[in-house]
């Protein structure tokens, strides 16, 4: 009855309001990152025309042992720049809530939390998951053009000024800085 349609991620509506992951996704404003969104897209460009006077630079090599422009059966033929793009949103929220969830948030392992809990990459808003290549090509833009430090600050600015974390204040009378662990102050 509960069975997944192929390539949807199903998500039981009974559980789903009980896990904090779920509620974080809903309610936390993610689109005060539309900069860093906006950011990721020049970023993504740059990477893909770096890359393209390579891949021109190897058809260029191949054009005379092969004719490029024959059709091999059907009359269709793929763009290369047809290619979906990288999904930001899911992958971004994917990254920021894995560390809630005590995991480490390298591609790798948000690839290995999307793949193993449906329910963690359906809150993220997947529909189906990424392979590890767009996972790792997502991490690679955000790290190589600086953009998880901006988030990472712009998120801590945000937590601040919303109130969900309160700047620590501790009283300091009672510590005493000479006394190691498991050391009692009192000699008795």
């Amino acid at each position: 009855m509960t069975e997944p349609i192929q390539g949807v991620i199903f998500v039981n509506p009974e559980v789903r309001d009980d896990l904090f992951y779920w509620q974080a996704a809903r309610r936390y404003p993610w689109d005060e990152f539309t900069d860093i969104a906006q950011q990721f897209l020049q970023a993504r460009y740059q990477e893909l025309k770096r890359r393209l006077p390579q891949v021109e630079g190897q058809a260029e090599l191949f054009k005379d042992a092969v004719d490029l422009d024959s059709s091999c059966g059907s009359g269709e033929r793929k763009s290369p720049r047809g290619r979906k793009g990288i999904p930001f949103w899911p992958l971004f929220r994917a990254f920021s809530l894995a560390r809630l969830m005590r995991v480490e948030d390298s591609a790798r392992d948000v690839y290995f939390l999307l793949k193993n809990n449906p329910t963690f990459a359906r809150a993220c808003g997947f529909e189906a998951v990424p392979s590890y290549r767009v996972t790792a090509r997502f991490d690679h833009i955000m790290t190589h053009h600086g953009l998880w430090a901006k988030a990472r600050i712009k998120a801590v600015q945000l937590n601040l000024d919303k109130q969900v974390f309160f700047p620590l204040r501790g009283n300091s009378s009672g510590y005493h800085p000479r006394r190691g662990r498991g050391n009692s102050s009192s000699k008795g």
